[in-house]
């Protein structure tokens, strides 16, 4: 027959080996999005459940499953429903489509299409879904859905009258033919749990297993992560400066104005208190997150001053080609807008102290765009996912109107939308709120376009 037109190959691991290890061709037709009735959750933190056009299957992951390694958290139970609902679906043949997948997940519905998600363990699993997406020339879609109407959502339901249970070969579980040592640690540890009969008499009842579904919670909440181990953050390293005079220890927000040049009194016929009291003041004019920002990166050219003996009379005013010494040998370890704003910290040292500064560099400026391209990839966070129409419907379905928490996140994203905000511009601490900077009830204004 030889090799149909419009078709192409998916390399996955580069020169051809995945086209080689499965001998797939592809095609590039586009095909418009299928809803065959799929529906996956993953349910009391222990049952994955696929529910798929009435039929139903359950499969309990093992008790430790938290503890095998890559962060392994709901994202990743979540995203492995996704996977064994299309294994499911592909174990009956079905191939060249455009399938439509519900979950009632937050995160997973942005990470499948993207690729990739915060959590590294979910991320193999989608790169599995990618895998099997490929091998039968399948486009997922996933779309979220609400808890409640998430047929998977709840093993602690009555089943259905029409209830089928769903049955998986062994074989169509995912396996390798080599082993991957990046990801030997995520093998899959799924059990089939026991799907009841048809009969009515033989089916649990409501009660048997709420009762059974909270006993299961009681004994798993003891190892249950907390809400902040599924956010971004970052453990920062402390700065070790030697101790000085001129240096005493303040937090890093108080650094700019605290810590004094030795140059800081020549050329002036003020007293200390006087030169003191200028920049104290000039250092009020940054809000308090860029004096923590600069003051950081204030510690960290002193650190590196200290560590070959610069004397204090070349640290500020600082001469130009120690500043590149400085950008240079930081290259590769931060990111180049790391860099940058500890030059920046630097620079406003100098100004409120009252040192000249550097005038403009081409050398500099290249230097820093030196430190972009070498950039380490542990420097960068992946992208987040954009603020959507959807994303803000998914959010507003699931709101308690009398939580005023519930009521607050919702307003912040309702005005992250529509004002074309960064997230962070719309929350503030609980006991920091300025009425200058922070958005209230009384700073929104509701607006309609009228055509002409």
């Amino acid at each position: 027959m030889g090799v149909p037109p419009w078709t192409r190959t998916y390399d996955g691991g580069g020169n051809g080996s995945m086209a080689k290890r499965y001998g797939d061709w592809r095609s590039i037709a586009q095909y418009a999005p299928r809803d065959i009735k799929l529906y996956v959750d993953e349910s009391s933190d222990w049952v994955i459940d696929i529910w798929w056009d009435g039929r139903s299957a359950a499969y309990r992951l093992r008790t430790d499953w938290r503890s095998h390694g890559n962060g392994r958290d709901i994202q990743f139970a979540e995203a492995l429903a996704i996977e064994v609902g299309l294994l499911h679906v592909f174990a009956t043949g079905l191939r060249s489509a455009a399938l439509i997948v519900y979950t009632d997940n937050t995160g997973v519905p942005f990470g499948v299409p993207r690729g990739r998600m915060r959590n590294e363990a979910a991320t193999i699993v989608i790169e599995r879904i990618h895998d099997l997406q490929v091998r039968h020339d399948v486009v997922v879609h996933t779309r979220r859905v609400a808890s409640a109407d998430n047929p998977a959502d709840e093993p602690s339901r009555p089943f259905p009258q029409s209830y089928f249970p769903l049955a998986l070969p062994r074989s169509s579980f995912p396996t390798r033919s080599h082993p991957r040592t990046d990801i030997g640690k995520d093998k899959q540890h799924v059990k089939k749990a026991r799907i009841p009969e048809r009969s009515h008499s033989s089916r649990p009842s409501l009660a048997a297993l709420r009762a059974a579904r909270q006993k299961t919670m009681k004994i798993q909440a003891a190892s249950a992560p907390s809400a902040a181990s599924n956010r971004r953050r970052s453990t920062p390293q402390p700065l070790t400066v030697a101790r000085s005079s001129l240096r005493p220890d303040f937090l890093a927000h108080q650094r700019l104005s605290s810590w004094r040049p030795v140059t800081a009194l020549q050329g002036t016929h003020l007293s200390f208190e006087e030169v003191a009291s200028v920049s104290a003041a000039m250092a009020d004019s940054y809000s308090e997150d860029t004096l923590k920002s600069y003051g950081s990166g204030l510690a960290r050219w002193h650190q590196w001053c200290d560590h070959p003996g610069v004397p204090e009379q070349l640290r500020c005013p600082a001469p130009a080609e120690l500043l590149k010494s400085f950008i240079l040998q930081h290259t590769g370890h931060f990111s180049s807008d790391t860099i940058g704003t500890w030059l920046s910290g630097l620079r406003a040292w100098h100004r409120i102290w009252n040192q000249s500064w550097p005038a403009g560099n081409m050398r500099r400026t290249e230097l820093i765009r030196y430190a972009a391209l070498h950039t380490p990839s542990t420097s960068r966070n992946p992208a987040r996912p954009a603020v959507t129409l959807e994303w803000l419907s998914a959010i507003l379905s699931v709101v308690k109107l009398n939580s005023p928490g519930n009521v607050a996140a919702a307003a912040a994203a309702s005005v992250a939308l529509w004002g074309l905000l960064r997230l962070g511009e719309t929350k503030c601490l609980p006991k920091n709120f300025d009425q200058r900077k922070n958005i209230s009830r009384t700073g929104v204004t509701f607006a309609s376009a009228v055509s002409s």
